[in-house]
């Protein structure tokens, strides 16, 4: 809440700059440009460490983990689905003004973040296999992964920073509905969190047998928790908990597989990254092609794993969805002023997920 706070504030200070200096806010562009300099040098560090320490530390039986990757990749599917479907209907980017030039565009897309990945996933499937002879750097993947994120919190905590340098020029520079158009940015992703919620729980009515009212009544809890804090590894103890005790779950598996759904399933970050990249590429007026889509779709689900239990750890992933696709990456600048109110609802719609893919595993395999 404290960094909550402190970007509200930001974000109002900001406002005010740019009404007082307008075009002379151009001279803050260097404080966005250290900001975005230093998430470019953590991201890829970051998604490997993430990727590679959550695969090399599974412990559960491989047939449940294949129904859990099932459900998991069921549910993505849908929130990346509601998030394209709800950004391409609705169009909230079109008529936003931006204040980068034409060169700002990358010329092509990137890629480098698939190479990362599949980095990471041998280098965790190499650990496995070959555990004895691989102590010293399954240790380093460990540790790597505690200081990667160490840094990546240090970065959120200050990102007020740059927030203030793009907010301050979005005011000076830029048309005064930018601020409407990000009011119907939100709405579409608040939207999608609701729509993605309703399918949560008819999945888990048909897959478990808990009845649609049952299971939002039970899930009061974590869900409270994962909305305040922001975080679903904060919420994660009382989440395991609920899940044992009210809603059937076993205590294994509970305790198994509710921390890898943590790091893995995020079906609100998801919709956020999809509906933000896509407003991105309407407001610049860039036509997303097909293999485009389908690599929003894929880092969008992929991509979540580096930011598990991050507060605000969207504004790491979603530069890497832009750079794919072309867009520039200062557009989490922009965005980043409605992402504390957002992060709160994303969390929640994180965590119902993570207790439902967890449930329909275990009944699955019962």
């Amino acid at each position: 809440m404290k960094l909550f706070g402190k970007i509200i504030g930001t974000s109002i200070f900001a406002v005010l700059t740019g009404l007082v200096l307008k075009e002379k806010t151009i001279y803050l562009k260097p404080l966005a440009d250290v900001f975005l300099f230093l998430i470019k040098i953590i991201a890829f560090p970051m998604i490997y460490f993430a990727i590679s320490h959550s695969l090399s530390e599974i412990k559960v039986d491989s047939a449940v983990i294949m129904r859990f990757v099932l459900f998991t990749i069921l549910t993505a599917f849908v929130a990346v689905t509601i998030g394209l479907g709800l950004s391409f209907w609705l169009k909230p980017g079109l008529g936003l003004v931006l204040v980068f030039h034409p060169g700002d565009l990358e010329a092509k897309a990137d890629f480098t973040v698939f190479f990362v990945i599949g980095v990471a996933i041998v280098s965790a499937l190499y650990v496995r296999k070959y555990k004895t002879k691989t102590k010293l750097f399954h240790e380093f993947i460990k540790q790597g992964n505690r200081f990667i994120f160490k840094i990546a919190k240090f970065l959120i905590y200050f990102s007020f920073i740059g927030i203030f340098a793009i907010i301050s020029m979005g005011v000076g520079m830029q048309e005064s509905k930018t601020f409407a158009l990000l009011a119907k940015l939100s709405g579409v992703i608040l939207g999608g969190f609701a729509l993605q919620i309703i399918f949560l729980n008819f999945l888990v009515s048909i897959f478990s047998g808990i009845s649609f009212k049952s299971f939002l009544k039970q899930s009061v809890s974590y869900q409270l928790l994962a909305l305040s804090t922001g975080s679903s590894k904060l919420a994660l103890p009382v989440t395991i908990d609920t899940a044992h005790k009210k809603l059937g779950l076993s205590k294994s598996m509970s305790e198994a597989l509710l921390p890898i759904a943590a790091s893995s399933n995020m079906n609100g970050l998801s919709i956020y990254l999809t509906a933000t990249t896509v407003f991105f590429a309407q407001a610049l007026g860039v036509e997303l092609t097909g293999g485009d889509i389908l690599i929003v779709g894929i880092l969008s689900s992929i991509g979540t794993l580096g930011t598990s239990g991050i507060s605000g750890g969207a504004l790491m992933t979603l530069p890497l969805v832009l750079k794919s696709v072309g867009l520039p990456i200062e557009g989490v600048l922009l965005v980043a002023t409605i992402d504390p109110i957002l992060n709160a609802f994303r969390t929640l719609t994180n965590v119902t997920g993570d207790v439902v893919v967890t449930l329909c595993s275990q009944k699955q395999a019962s």
